[in-house]
């Protein structure tokens, strides 16, 4: 899906710079590939953390019936 919305920050130039400097170093080419990963990747551990505790929960309800 090729994106349609638009999101602005502001930073102070001190600000800007360390970001800019961890997106660099971490290879991504654009701060926007970096800031949507940071956004988007905490979101999917966290899904991921609830499935997996939703399975262990789950199993040994399951188990003790």
């Amino acid at each position: 899906m090729r994106p349609t919305r638009y999101i602005q920050i502001r930073v102070t130039p001190e600000q800007y710079e360390r970001i800019r400097n961890k997106a660099q170093v971490r290879g991504y080419k654009t701060l926007t590939a970096f800031l949507l990963h940071l956004a988007l990747e905490k979101d999917l551990l966290f899904e991921q953390r609830f499935e997996e505790i939703y399975r262990i929960i789950r199993d040994k309800m399951a188990r003790s019936v």
